[in-house]
């Protein structure tokens, strides 16, 4: 599974905000995707990163809601 960089699923990053803890010559990956499952369909989209989007003092994870899914 591939991932789009932060800024892509969040509209509102500003990169004068963000913290990255690690790897900043890559900042604003998403890492270790995991798509959870409610009812058997897709529900939410979790990740790590090294890169805080609010300027925070350590690594995030992030929740996503996954809005509407079809599969191709």
């Amino acid at each position: 599974m591939a991932t789009d960089l932060i800024p892509a699923y969040f509209k509102k990053y500003d990169p004068k905000k963000a913290t990255v803890w690690w790897e900043p010559t890559l900042p604003n990956r998403l890492e270790a995707p995991r798509v959870m499952l409610v009812d058997g369909r897709p529900a939410y989209f979790l990740v790590g990163s090294g890169t805080n989007v609010d300027g925070g003092p350590t690594t995030s994870s992030y929740l996503l809601k996954i809005l509407e899914w079809e599969p191709k």
